[in-house]
């Protein structure tokens, strides 16, 4: 039952964390562009555009940080007794993506290589954070 909730703690965690970063990102870059989501679909260009703007850069190393921070909570209050290794799992799982896609994928060339680099401590940092509060919560 332990690895159960092991492994449902790391795929809830991976799973909130990319949803509220996406939610948040195409919220910010509709607002800032105008464009609807479907007219975004079709004009990478202008996501891209807005979305690379300094600004927003840094809100998203904050709004990383604290979906990472919840998702760092849900995964350890899932996994129990294995908290620390599905937070272990989560780190090595994310910054494994990160570097792929910030270096390696067909998607590296759609931000600055700073941001890319600086989401591998923000992340990590969110995951043990909010592992760590949920811990301190339970004893």
């Amino acid at each position: 039952m332990k690895y159960l909730r092991l492994a449902l703690g790391v795929i809830a965690g991976l799973a909130i964390v990319s949803v509220i970063v996406e939610v948040i990102e195409v919220a910010i870059v509709m607002s800032k562009t105008g464009l609807a989501l479907k007219e975004l679909e079709h004009n990478q260009d202008a996501y891209f555009e807005a979305r690379n703007a300094p600004v927003i850069l840094i809100s998203k190393l904050i709004y990383t940080f604290v979906a990472a921070l919840i998702s760092g909570w849900v995964a350890a209050r899932v996994a129990g007794t294995m908290a620390r290794v599905a937070i272990g799992t989560l780190i090595t799982i994310q910054i494994v993506a990160i570097i792929w896609g910030g270096f390696f994928s067909e998607w590296s060339s759609t931000a600055p290589k700073w941001l890319w680099l600086a989401l591998v401590p923000t992340i990590t940092a969110g995951f043990l954070y909010g592992g760590q509060v949920r811990n301190r919560k339970t004893g």
